[in-house]
């Protein structure tokens, strides 16, 4: 997606159009993979993310439709700080319930297919409870990343 001429706006940044890996290991690493290990990040940290996303009736974005582009992403845990991405294993699995996404879908700064996993892609948790629930561990070891 190029720069929109009539409007002016760069399409949405996103990481990757697959889960991110580990460059050496190729093993995932995304936390919204099933198979990625618990352990990544901190509870504290998953509760801190959780405005990021929403679920069936509980949409994120609805708090600021005034002002849907202050409406927080779920970033990649590899983006560079300051030039965050948005995930594309939580774009696949979840972004459907952002509303800034579905309305930046029908802006055309997204395509509508990052918000469905691509061929080959791993098995995506289903909600960001389910993550948090698979994801955190009372003790967790430091990031490896």
């Amino acid at each position: 997606m190029d720069t929109d001429r009539t409007t002016g706006q760069q399409p949405l940044r996103r990481r990757l159009n697959t889960p991110c890996t580990n460059l050496e290991t190729r093993v995932y690493e995304c936390p919204w993979v099933v198979s990625t290990p618990a352990g990544q990040f901190s509870r504290e940290r998953f509760e801190a993310l959780a405005d990021t996303t929403g679920a069936p009736g509980q949409e994120a974005g609805l708090d600021r439709v005034d002002d849907l582009d202050s409406t927080p992403l779920f970033a990649c845990h590899q983006s560079i700080g300051g030039r965050e991405q948005a995930c594309a294993g939580w774009l696949a699995a979840v972004g459907w319930t952002n509303l800034k996404l579905r309305f930046e879908v029908a802006r055309g700064r997204l395509d509508a297919e990052a918000l469905e996993p691509g061929p080959g892609w791993p098995q995506l948790h289903t909600s960001y409870a389910e993550m948090m629930d698979a994801k955190i561990i009372d003790d967790p070891a430091p990031p490896t990343v």
